[in-house]
């Protein structure tokens, strides 16, 4: 609950569900081609949250997504 609460008060634009147990610091984001910085402060770039239901990463600032843009997400995840 309390990450659904930063995710309204940051009035969070963009986030994706990511399909299996991720490990936190594996993952490494591109946007059209370009890395987009971890930011754990959620201020500019992106950052994972962990829910319950699944991970899922959520972009700040400078480095929203716009329409069309190309998205890769790698990461490590924990086998079932």
């Amino acid at each position: 609950m309390y990450d659904e609460i930063i995710e309204t008060a940051t009035g969070l634009a963009s986030r994706f569900t990511l399909d299996r147990s991720v490990l936190p610091s594996s993952v490494e984001v591109d946007v059209n081609g370009q890395s987009v910085p971890r930011d754990p402060s959620r201020q500019n770039g992106f950052d994972v949250i962990l829910l319950e239901d699944g991970a899922r990463i959520a972009f700040y600032g400078d480095a929203l997504p716009e329409n069309g843009d190309a998205i890769t997400v790698t990461y490590d995840y924990v086998p079932e």
